[in-house]
Formats: C-alpha cells, structure tokens, sequence
C-alpha cells in the first residue's frame, strides 16, 4: 500500500466516525472510536494475514533507530506471539521481564517470564524446548521469591515442574537454580532435614564438576540449616570457610545468576551465629560488613537481608533501639522492591516493637495478625522465636495462661522441626514464667536447668549468660533482696 493509498483510507475511516486522530510529538496517531470496532477489524483478518501483519508490526517496533518511539518490551513481545515467531517472542518476553523487574514489579516480571514458558514449550525440538523451558524457570525463581514469598505454593511448583526437566534437559547451569531454590524453599519451611539433603546433593556437584560456586552455595546453605538447628560452631566454620572461598572476581557473575550476593548473605548469617558463640565484636562486624557489601550489590534481594538480619541480631541481643533502625530500613526496602517475606516478617517485630510502648489488647492483636500473615506466605522458618516474641505480649497484657500456651506451641514447634537455635532463650522465657505461678517452682529451676544444659551443648555463649542471669534474678527475688517479675516488664530481658 502506497503512502497516498494508506492516506486516503485513513481520512475515509475518519470521515466514517470509525478512528479519530490524536496528537503526538512523534507524528499522527490514530485509535478507534470504541473497542468494539477494533474487535470486529481484527476478527475479520483470516490467520494467515493477521500473523503476517503482528510480524510486520513486530519487526517495525523493535528496529533499532527507527523513527517510531520505542515500545514496551510486552508489547513487542505479544506482536512476535501472535505472529507465531516464537524465539523472538520468548527473547522480547524476557526482555519485557526484565524492565518489569527492573521496576520492582515482580509479578508482572513473573507474567511475562510464564508467557515466555508457554511458548518455550510449543517448539519443535524437544530437548531445546526442556532446555529452554528449564532456564526460563530458573529465571523465574527471583520474581516469585519476592512477589510471594520464598515458601510458597507458586515457588514449589515452578520448582516441581523445572526438576522434571531435570532427566531430559540438557544445560546443567540452570539446574542448580533450582536445587538451591528447593533448599531455600526446605529452610524457609522449617524442613531442615530436607534441606540438608538438597545441600548435600550441591556438595556432590560441587566435588563432581570442581566448580567453586557450587562449593559456595553448598557451604552457605549447610551453614544455614546448621545454625537454625543449633549446630552452631559448625555453622561458624561452613560460613567462614565459605568467605574464605569467595573471590569477587570469579564469583560474582556466579552470585547474579543464582539471585543471592553470597559474601554478604555470608556474613549476615555468620554474624547470628558469632553472637551466639559469645563473639558479640566480630558479629557486629560482620553484620556491617554484609550491609556494606549489599549496598554494592547488582542484586535487588541483598540489601534487604542483610538490613534484615541486622535487626535479628539486634533483636537476640536486647538492643531495642537498633532493632527499631533496621527494623524501619529493611521495611522500607523490602516495601519499594515488593518483597512480600520480608515485609510480613518485619512487620511481626515492627508491631512486637510497638507493644514496647502501649502494652493493650490492640498490640496483642497486631502481633497476632502480622503472625498470621508470616505464616500466610508458608513461611515457618523462626517460628520458635516468633512465638517467643508473642509470648511476651501476652505476658505484659496479663495473660499469663496464653502466654505460657504459646511457650508450649513455641517447644513442640522446635520437637517438630529440630529449629533448636532458640531453644535455650524459650526455657529460659518459660521458666520465667512458671517462677510465678502457683505451685511451679521446682519445674522453674528444671526448666533453667535444660536452658543451661542446651546452651553448653550448643556452646552458645550469649544463652548461657543471658540464663545465669536469669537464675541469679530469681534467687534475690526468692531471697526478697530483689524485685519479683512484674507484668510491666519484658520476659526477654534477663
């Protein structure tokens, strides 16, 4: 069609009421009156010509330099996918994925990732069709861990479908995505035996292929799943050993494609554990040091965990003002970059925090609900501990008899699920407790007893020493040269 043919059928369709023109500093634009006629233009086309005219259209847009505007990635994309051209679609999918994420917007780079496995999954060859499906899940993973949650029903199928590529496929990088993302999905549920397993099976490639970014990941979760499980002096050692492994300029891109920056998440969780040991100077350091080097990272996840783990820390320590910082800063990130984990966690210790000032019944059911929208996610991982902080509500809002309910949740939680990190501090907190109540002192002192007997065990230090406290209180309180527990005050202080 000529310019003059095309001008002529333009002005006809205006001159109908069918089209109107808009104005536009990029030339003349026109739209139809009311999506109706659109609808009925565009069914009218037999297939063959309307595929020829998405191609026509598609290969306009994404020329580079062209005298048109640049057009959104997605809308390239849909052309190319009505025009059957299903490579360039599934590369302008991408491509569309990664401006959304860009963006933040998770779930629409999610969308557009799910479009591109559609079509990935119509091409001829079915080993490049697995391949390709197998990499575009592994893409996948770091929009759904954000948009809902590192423990959700959308992660564990993404995973489930990607590992039955697993015997078909033939890329091998793709499929380590995925075990480390059934790890974190095993840790995240509290599933410690599980993840153990799937962090054993990376250890196995590791010495199988003598790659050393498979060695760290191995060493990261093993150190993850042993610190959760109380194990802490190897905790220490995997995380340490894997710092001492990491080189930023072999491992970086290595860090990228897995979508977690390894050295800071190293650090971060290391820091829990040197606290735990009684090393409460390296742990501050290495919490600083994970902030640091997340604030450099490319990947979008970092800064926010290490900010999030910093306010654990603080929190195991007792230093309310510090956990209120980073309690605010990792909210703040997690909210722009819509990381829904961790502003349902954040959200459990900011209404916690709260209560610190206005111990009401309306705190109590703050706490409960930002409980309720942790474990929404299918999140379980610090469950022990959570219910520690409930516990303490409870307490300071009167309620002894829930609060010694929630302690007894927080044990068969821990009996369940091996998570014993915390498991002195729940003792401690219940023997608290049963001090004074009617009748419960004897099972008091037994209670401080197994709190100093997991914590030696454990070689938790900080434990330990936060119990004895705790022992000594009680004893001047029984030998009335010291204030008994009053409701007003915290059980998390010694």
């Amino acid at each position: 069609m000529s310019p003059e043919q095309l001008g002529r059928g333009l002005e006809e369709l205006e001159e109908a009421d069918l089209i109107a023109e808009l104005s536009s500093e990029t030339g003349k634009v026109y739209v139809f009156r009311h999506a109706l006629f659109q609808d009925v233009a565009y069914d009218s086309l037999l297939d063959t010509p309307r595929r020829e005219l998405h191609a026509r259209i598609a290969d306009a847009l994404s020329q580079e330099g062209a005298s048109l505007p640049p057009a959104p990635p997605a809308v390239v994309a849909q052309h190319f996918t009505e025009a059957r051209l299903l490579r360039a679609a599934i590369h302008h999918w991408l491509r569309a994925s990664h401006h959304a994420a860009e963006r933040s917007d998770n779930v629409e780079a999610a969308g557009h990732l799910n479009q591109a496995i559609e079509l990935a999954a119509a091409l001829d060859d079915p080993g490049e069709a697995a391949d390709l499906e197998l990499e575009l899940r592994a893409r996948l993973v770091p929009p759904l861990l954000a948009a809902h949650g590192y423990a959700s029903e959308h992660v564990a199928r993404n995973t489930a479908r990607a590992t039955a590529l697993f015997p078909v496929a033939r890329s091998a990088e793709p499929k380590i995505v995925i075990l480390r993302t059934d790890c974190n999905w095993a840790i995240v549920r509290a599933e410690y035996t599980r993840a153990s397993g799937f962090a054993a099976e990376i250890a196995r490639l590791a010495a199988h292929t003598k790659e050393s970014g498979l060695t760290l990941d191995a060493l990261l979760l093993s150190g993850l799943v042993a610190l959760y499980q109380g194990r802490l002096e190897i905790a220490r050692e995997n995380l340490d050993d894997c710092l001492a492994l990491y080189d930023a300029s072999i491992h970086s891109k290595y860090s990228i494609r897995q979508g977690v920056d390894i050295a800071s998440a190293a650090h971060a969780y290391l820091s829990r554990a040197l606290w735990l040991l009684g090393d409460a100077h390296r742990a501050e350091q290495a919490a600083m040091e994970a902030v640091e080097r997340a604030v450099q990272s490319r990947i979008p996840l970092a800064e926010t965990q290490a900010q999030g783990m910093k306010m654990l820390l603080h929190l195991a320590a007792g230093d309310v003002p510090k956990v209120r910082t980073s309690a605010n800063r990792t909210m703040e990130l997690a909210q722009r970059r819509g990381q829904l984990y961790w502003v349902c966690l954040v959200s459990a210790v900011s209404a916690w925090l709260d209560s610190l000032s206005a111990a009401t019944p309306e705190a109590l059911l703050a706490v409960d609900r930002s409980l309720h929208a942790y474990r929404g996610t299918g999140s379980r991982l610090g469950l022990s501990w959570l219910l520690l902080l409930r516990a303490d509500v409870e307490h300071r809002v009167h309620l002894p008899g829930r609060a010694q309910a929630t302690l007894e949740e927080a044990l068969d939680f821990v009996r369940e699920s091996d998570e014993r990190y915390y498991l002195p501090e729940i003792y401690r907190v219940h023997a608290k407790l049963l001090w004074h109540a009617r009748g419960q002192r004897d099972r008091a002192r037994a209670m401080l007893d197994r709190a100093l007997d997991v914590a030696t065990e454990q070689g938790a230090v900080a434990w330990r020493v936060k119990t004895a406290a705790t022992c000594a209180n009680l004893r001047l309180a029984e030998a009335g040269t010291a204030h008994a527990l009053s409701s007003s005050y915290s059980l998390i202080a010694p």
